[in-house]
Parts: structure tokens; sequence; C-alpha cells
């Protein structure tokens, strides 16, 4: 299909605030409308929210990317179950060497890492990824497709890592249950997934005060003061700042008129959190095709 190509780059966050936000359609999608007009043999009217739906089941029935599982990751874990004012996401979170796909916080303060690996995806660089997963959090999933199911059974089968699988039907289906791990917790993985204002205020949380030192050696003094807490405290304590990144307090209100196929973008969009009236507006925009 002539649209397969052009899914990738339709399916991201900056290309869809463009899409809503700028004066002008991106020239992609208006190729792809006219795929769309082709198809149907005749003009009609739809919504912008329809074509992306329409969109989207292409993805899901010829090219099952990262955005598809991470927007059934969302929906499955967060939307569908009513928990978006107690859990919260994370997405691309640096740790270490590697990023994790998926993070979901609990409502105590318990971290999960879904590390995604699409049919599309090789399995190179799983067992650092894991291990760098390891070092902040206690849970680790492989969320997968059909293609890698066996082999990551065979791989992971003597670890604590549990795996997911994608079914066709749009589906999770838990192969193997994620095991507790805290044996390779490391404070300085915890640290650097603290924004400048987290770890100032764990600090005034438990020494009352900030560092009176200069900016050259400020990052460094603040460091060593907070690695003398008790690693398992500092680990809640940084979990729960990481929880209360993204929570959402009115779901349906965030949500309301952005179809499901678009949830992955309406929660981590910045743009949309801004303007979030305008692009749901948008996304009834009646358009030609």
């Amino acid at each position: 299909m002539k649209t397969i190509k052009y899914l990738n780059k339709v399916f991201t966050i900056p290309y869809l605030d463009s899409l809503f936000l700028s004066r002008n359609t991106p020239l992609t999608f208006n190729e792809i409308t006219d795929c769309l007009m082709e198809k149907s043999n005749k003009k009609r009217i739809v919504t912008y929210g329809e074509v992306l739906k329409y969109f989207y089941e292409c993805l899901k029935n010829n090219h099952r990317n990262e955005y598809y599982y991470k927007n059934v990751l969302l929906n499955y874990l967060l939307v569908d179950t009513k928990k978006l004012n107690l859990c919260s996401a994370i997405t691309e979170l640096p740790i270490m060497n590697s990023k994790a796909d998926f993070i979901v916080m609990d409502d105590k303060n318990q971290g999960i890492v879904y590390e995604i690996k699409t049919d599309l995806d090789t399995l190179q660089r799983l067992e650092t990824q894991v291990s760098d997963y390891y070092k902040a959090f206690n849970y680790v999933y492989i969320v997968t497709g059909k293609h890698h199911v066996e082999q990551l059974e065979n791989t992971l089968k003597d670890t604590r890592v549990g795996i997911i699988e994608l079914m066709d039907n749009g589906e999770f289906v838990y192969k193997k249950k994620a095991l507790f791990n805290n044996k390779s917790i490391s404070f300085d993985a915890l640290f650097h997934l603290l924004r400048k204002k987290e770890y100032e205020s764990i600090i005034l949380k438990y020494f009352e005060k900030l560092p009176q030192t200069t900016d050259f050696v400020y990052y460094q003094t603040c460091y060593k003061l907070l690695e003398t807490l008790d690693l398992d405290v500092f680990q809640n304590e940084v979990h729960t700042l990481l929880r209360k990144r993204n929570l959402i307090k009115n779901s349906d209100e965030y949500f309301k008129n952005v179809p499901k196929e678009l949830s992955f973008y309406a929660y981590f969009s910045k743009q949309y959190r801004k303007k979030k009236f305008d692009i749901q507006c948008h996304l009834q925009t009646k358009i030609s095709i």
C-alpha cells in the first residue's frame, strides 16, 4: 500500500502537532488522503480524526511499529482501566546507556518497564537494555509480536524478566510473569533520572536546606548529599517524583473527542496539554477526500 511508507512519520508527536496547529496541512498528509480518494473511488467528506483512524488501522494490519505498541499499551494499562489519575506513564526515559520505551508508575510508586520489540526490530541490544533498567526499576517486561516470542521464551526462561505478546487482534497475552528484582539497583542510575527541582525537593525533605556552594560544584554536592540516604528510601523518593510527572486529574475531559488511536499523542504531547481544546476541535474538522 502506497500509504504505508508515510505511517512512521505521521504517527509522531512533532508531525501531529504540526498537523493540528500549523496553518498549512503537511504535504504528506495530502498525499495520503489522495491515496484514500483513489481507494474509495469517489469523493466523500470525513474528519481529520476519521482519516487518522484509517491510518492507524493500516498500522495495525500491515506495519505494527513502536507507536502502535505504545498506544495499545497506554490504552490497555491506563486509559481503559481508568487509572490515569492514579498511575502515570513515561516514554523514552534515559537509563544509563539505554532508553526505556515505556514505563508505568503505579499508585504504589512502583515502576514497571515495558521494553518494546516489534516484529520489525532485532533483539541485538536486549541484554544491555535489561541490565540498565534493573539499575533503576524492579520489574521489566518485554512486549513483542509473534516473531520473537519463542526466542525470548528460550533466552529469558531463567531470568526475572517478563514477556507479553501482542496478538493479531490487538490484545495482550502474558507469556511469562515479571518477578521482583532489586539486586542491581544503583544510586547513580536513579539520581540521573531526576530533574534539578526534583532532587532539590528530596534534599529539602531530608536535610531541610539546599547546599550553600558555588554553581560549579553544586550538582556534585547534591549528588554526594543524597548518596548518604538509604538506597531503598532514595529509590522510593525517585519513583514518587516520576509518578507525579504525568498524572492526569480529569481524564474524561482531557481525552474528550480524542480517538483511542491518538491516546499516546494526547498523553505525551506538550502542545496538546497547552491547546487541547483547539486540537479536539481540529479532529472534528471535515475535509474532502
